[in-house]
Parts: C-alpha cells; sequence; structure tokens
C-alpha cells in the first residue's frame, strides 16, 4: 500500500502541471462523487499500479472537476482586476455560484446548478492566457437554449450514464469506460476477464471506444448526443448516428 501510494504520488507530481500543484497545495480529493478512493478504478490499482499511474496522469481521470472537493483545481480566477472578467462575462457570478467545472487542458468550463441539472454560465477561463472569455459559439448557443450538463455532457465525462437516472457508474473517463463492466473481473480476482479488452478487439471496435466519445453524433434512442447505453466491444453503429468531420467546424473533435 505504501508502495503503490508513493509510485502514485510520483507519477502525479511529475507528469501533469496541474495535478502536480493540487499535490504540492496538499489537494486531497481527485475527482468528483467517486473521489478515486472507493472507486472501482481505484479497485483496479490494486494489480494494474502502473496502468492506474499512468491513468491517473492523465485528463480522462479528471475531466469533471467537483469545486467542494476539488477547488484547487479550479484555475479560474474571480474579480474586476482579472484580465476579460469586465470585457466578456456576462452578468457576472461568483465563485460560490459553480458547481462543476469541466476541461484541464486549453480552458475550464464553469456550470451552476439548477433544480434539474447543471447548466452552462456565462464565461470560459482560458488556461494558457489565465483570463476570461466569451463561451465559443457552440456552448453559448447551448447556454440560452439552457441545455444541461447532463442532457449534452454527461455521457462523455463520467463512464456508464444513465439520463433517465440522472446517475453514472463512475465520475470520469475510469477503467469502465474502457473496459466495460469489471464486477466479474475483481470478484474472481483477475482470473475472469474485463467485458472489454481493446487490444483484442480488432482495430475497428477498439477505435470505436474512443469515438464514441471523440466525435460527434446523436444517439439513436433519444435526442442526447452521446452513445446512451454504449459498452466497450459494441458496435457503435448500432446506438449512435456519427457525423462526417467537418474542416474548420468539428473536425477537432474527432
Amino acid at each position: 500500500g505504501q508502495f503503490l501510494a508513493l509510485v502514485l504520488l510520483l507519477g502525479v507530481f511529475r507528469a501533469d502541471p496541474v495535478w502536480g500543484e493540487a499535490v504540492r497545495r496538499g489537494t486531497i480529493g481527485l475527482t468528483l462523487a467517486s473521489s478515486v478512493a472507493g472507486s472501482v478504478s481505484r479497485q483496479c490499482a490494486a494489480c494494474h499500479s502502473s496502468q492506474f499511474s499512468l491513468w491517473i496522469d492523465h485528463p480522462h481521470s479528471h475531466s469533471l472537476i467537483d469545486p467542494s472537493t476539488n477547488g484547487r483545481l479550479v484555475r479560474a480566477r474571480w474579480g474586476k482586476k482579472i484580465h476579460g472578467w469586465q470585457e466578456y462575462v456576462e452578468g457576472r457570478f461568483s465563485r460560490d455560484d459553480v458547481a462543476l467545472v469541466i476541461g484541464v487542458l486549453e480552458r475550464q468550463v464553469p456550470f451552476h446548478r439548477d433544480p434539474d441539472g447543471h447548466r452552462l454560465l456565462p464565461g470560459q477561463w482560458q488556461l494558457k492566457g489565465r483570463r476570461w472569455d466569451a463561451l465559443p459559439e457552440e456552448l453559448e448557443r447551448v447556454r440560452r437554449s439552457k441545455g444541461t450538463w447532463e442532457d449534452l455532457c454527461a455521457g462523455c465525462h463520467t463512464s456508464g450514464f444513465d439520463p433517465t437516472a440522472g446517475i453514472f457508474e463512475e465520475a470520469n473517463v475510469s477503467c469502465v469506460a474502457c473496459h466495460g463492466d469489471v464486477t466479474a473481473h475483481l470478484a474472481s480476482e483477475g482470473s475472469e476477464p474485463t467485458t472489454a479488452q481493446p487490444a483484442q478487439l480488432g482495430s475497428e471496435l477498439a477505435t470505436e471506444i474512443c469515438g464514441s466519445c471523440h466525435s460527434r453524433g446523436r444517439s439513436k434512442t433519444s435526442a442526447h448526443p452521446y452513445p446512451v447505453g454504449f459498452r466497450p466491444g459494441t458496435p457503435l453503429k448500432e446506438l449512435y448516428d456519427l457525423e462526417e468531420p467537418r474542416a474548420g467546424s468539428t473536425i477537432q473533435h474527432f
């Protein structure tokens, strides 16, 4: 246990500046509700410590930030002296209004909590420029339409999200997002294989695991822009109408 903790600490401290600073400043929580400690992914680490260490360094492991438990990972700053705050943030809000944040590479986008879900706040924080900016047109349309994170984002920022019940198996893009149900694998202490082993699936099915989120399209069973009910190892086209990537418009999502 002490060795694994050291491996994870060194991995976090080494590879990612956001996580490195979080560790140095004493942040304890790592993800949203699952908080890694009691999660399925943390159980996987008992046998797959090197893979877990790589994952915890990766943006997939913190694709969803809860400010109440991971406040240090929220990079945005507030106030009239902050670049872009006066110019680009409509109806300016406080940090206390932020209930959820997505984004760890280029920008962070905050959401507030409404009775029926989380909705976009009117601004985004540019991580490299350290400034506020207007939401891009795509997200501004979502904000003005009052679309929720649950309806439009949760399928790819959590693992095993059920939009009908509004619950997910695990916060962030976790082990189960790529390997499917690992219940039998854990119960058998590894003697039973995971539901999906991407390296053994063949190129098309393996790539479709990534494509289930790194793409644009529409669920065939609902209006959600992610494949509701998708499980790794199953054909994506059964659940998802995939859009063609469009240069200058959507190609960056593929």
